[in-house]
């Protein structure tokens, strides 16, 4: 424990640590500028999760003629989206539990040599290390101002999807009548993102099948109801 305390291990640790977490922090911060400029116009965005989002939406609505809580949709698929394979959640959690850690363990330690008797330099330097990182953290989230591009974009999606896209959804079911069963089955295949080109292809084919089937089945029922009407004039006629 001695020659960890008087050596440079923790306070190397606590500075990459640092390091670390101020870099997953800017990465952050871009990922939610990008998303924030694309957020301006929902409908002509060529981001992934917003046109993901998008097309989720549609299909909820049409499912269940309508979303309940618009800001619950919007968390679920921000904090669910991954950048290089680590959530938002996780993006966001990283930080601030090295942050504490840093601080933790460069107060801790700074307390130990005060106890064993070391040096006293050593041990105000460890919480100097610790404390240092927790502002180190702070500065970067107040200069990178992560939280309120944050903000924007959730504000910016919440909007679109309950102010405009909800409305013009609500519109067309109304003019259009609500979904059958059989659009139901049709719109719970089709994936959100359409990776596969032939499977999307048989789902349009067996809709665009199921459409015609309805259509020769209505003008046989015309049919055989005009066959009625005129056989029971004739009968009368007849008698």
């Amino acid at each position: 424990m001695e020659e960890i305390l008087k050596g440079d291990f923790i306070k190397y640790g606590i500075i990459i640590a640092t390091v670390f977490a101020v870099v997953i922090k800017v990465i952050q911060t871009f990922f939610y500028v990008k998303l924030m400029e694309e957020s301006e116009n929902i409908p002509a965005s060529k981001n992934k999760l917003i046109k993901q989002m998008k097309l989720k939406f549609e299909n909820c609505y049409k499912l269940n003629l309508g979303v309940n809580n618009v800001n619950i949709f919007v968390d679920k698929y921000m904090y669910k989206h991954r950048v290089g394979g680590i959530s938002m959640y996780q993006l966001h959690r990283i930080p601030i539990v090295l942050g504490w850690l840093c601080g933790t363990f460069g107060i801790v330690s700074g307390l130990i040599c005060y106890v064993e008797g070391y040096s006293v330099k050593i041990g105000s330097s460890y919480e100097i290390y610790g404390i240092g990182a927790i502002l180190t953290l702070k500065l970067a989230e107040v200069i990178l101002d992560t939280g309120h591009k944050k903000n924007i974009v959730y504000t910016n999606l919440i909007d679109f999807f309950e102010n405009s896209l909800q409305n013009h959804l609500t519109h067309d079911t109304v003019k259009t009548g609500a979904v059958t069963e059989e659009e139901r089955e049709i719109i719970e295949d089709i994936p959100v993102i359409r990776e596969n080109k032939k499977e999307d292809n048989e789902i349009l084919l067996r809709y665009q099948k199921k459409e015609k089937n309805k259509k020769t089945e209505s003008v046989e029922e015309s049919q055989s109801n005009a066959e009625a009407i005129i056989e029971d004039v004739i009968s009368q006629f007849l008698s």
